[in-house]
């Protein structure tokens, strides 16, 4: 199941899964407002109040909103704003519950970090798990660099932007608190010698040869990408899309019949081709063209194939041998494979052992149904927050 699960997520969620875990270690109880949602377990009670919700539903638009740039190419966040079409627009997985469109599916995911809050919040109690003096004093002292540094040395600078979240100063203390305790919960779960939790290399590398194979691919496109002066794109000719399936052919059968594949790298119209000379390493859910990773699952290791994908163009593909998770590059997030198995892992360890704390939460739908992505702040302006 809890492979299943895993294999399930595709490369935005993931990564949006990720930030949010996060995310959801860095908020607190109580906080003043109505209350959005309350766990008592074995005796002891938290709650999260509508404003600190309402902070969430900003970070997790503000992070999608994020990635929905990024995939654009857009990397400067001072470039970065809302885009209020994204949120009316259908979300395309329909098997998600009360989940239509991507204001819900963002919502969604807030109130899912909200809850994992509650859940961390009342485990820390019920383990006796608690920040030092120094780990407070940390928290304390970085919030006067954030007033010093980035709000000309004035606290009330610091509380205006807060309150566009719905939060004060004495929250958002609380918020780092609780994120510094996150730390806690992760020496506590996944320690490499004391901790109740193991993940082995064994395990890593397990999930990883039966989910991941590696390609070397080699493009020849479809369209030109360049556009008129009208600025319509441009096409090839019936002849010179003749001639380019032709040059695909020609490759594909050199390769076939013996020829090393990367002798021919050069002729690709594929950037990462040059750029990942060790090629792509996928797994099903990995942002790439869809048709070539379905045959790329359903090869077998030096087969070679030509592969037409109505988005791009011809592609040549070969599967090669995986290299260790460690030296492979996921290309969703720029890490390694290993890096990238170890997190959701651990994310997924802790959305066990917080099961039957999140079972127990209840929520306040009259309040929470208040507000909506749509409606809330963006971050892209007070990122220092987030640090």
């Amino acid at each position: 199941m809890m492979l299943k699960r895993f294999i399930k997520m595709t490369a935005v969620a993931v990564l949006c899964a990720v930030l949010l875990t996060s995310s959801a270690l860095t908020s607190c109880s109580g906080g003043g407002g109505k209350t959005a949602m309350s766990l008592t377990y074995n005796g002891i009670t938290a709650d999260i109040s509508s404003n600190i919700y309402n902070y969430y539903l900003s970070y997790t638009k503000t992070m999608m909103l994020y990635q929905y740039y990024s995939a654009q190419g857009v990397t400067d966040t001072t470039q970065m704003s809302d885009v209020p079409g994204i949120w009316v627009t259908a979300y395309p997985d329909n098997s998600i519950p009360g989940v239509k469109t991507y204001d819900d599916y963002a919502k969604l995911q807030a109130e899912t970090s909200v809850e994992n809050l509650l859940a961390i919040i009342v485990y820390c109690k019920n383990n006796n798990l608690a920040l030092s003096k120094s780990q407070l004093n940390t928290v304390d002292v970085n919030i006067k660099n954030l007033i010093n540094n980035n709000y000309n040395r004035s606290a009330s600078q610091l509380e205006s932007t807060l309150a566009r979240f719905g939060i004060n100063e004495s929250i958002y203390r609380q918020i780092k608190r609780y994120e510094t305790m996150s730390g806690l919960v992760d020496t506590y779960l996944f320690d490499p010698s004391t901790g109740k939790t193991k993940i082995t290399d064994d395990m890593i590398n397990q999930f990883y040869t039966q989910n991941c194979v590696r390609i070397k691919h080699i493009l020849i496109l479809l369209n030109p990408g360049t556009k008129d002066v009208n600025g319509n794109p441009e096409s090839y000719s019936a002849d010179e899309l003749a001639q380019r399936n032709q040059k695909a052919d020609d490759i594909y059968n050199s390769i076939a019949g013996g020829a090393d594949f990367d002798s021919f790298a050069s002729q690709s119209e594929d950037p990462g081709t040059a750029s990942s000379p060790d090629g792509y390493t996928i797994s099903k859910n990995t942002s790439f063209v869809p048709e070539v990773i379905t045959a790329a699952f359903d090869m077998k290791i030096g087969e070679v194939r030509k592969v037409q994908s109505a988005s791009y163009g011809w592609h040549i593909i070969q599967r090669v041998d995986l290299l260790p998770a460690d030296q492979a590059v996921n290309i969703d997030n720029g890490g390694t494979w290993k890096d990238y198995i170890t997190t959701q892992m651990k994310a997924l360890a802790l959305d066990q052992e917080l099961k039957s704390y999140t079972d127990n939460i209840k929520v306040d739908t009259s309040e929470t149904s208040l507000f909506t992505i749509a409606s809330s702040d963006t971050m892209f302006d007070c990122l220092e927050l987030l640090q």
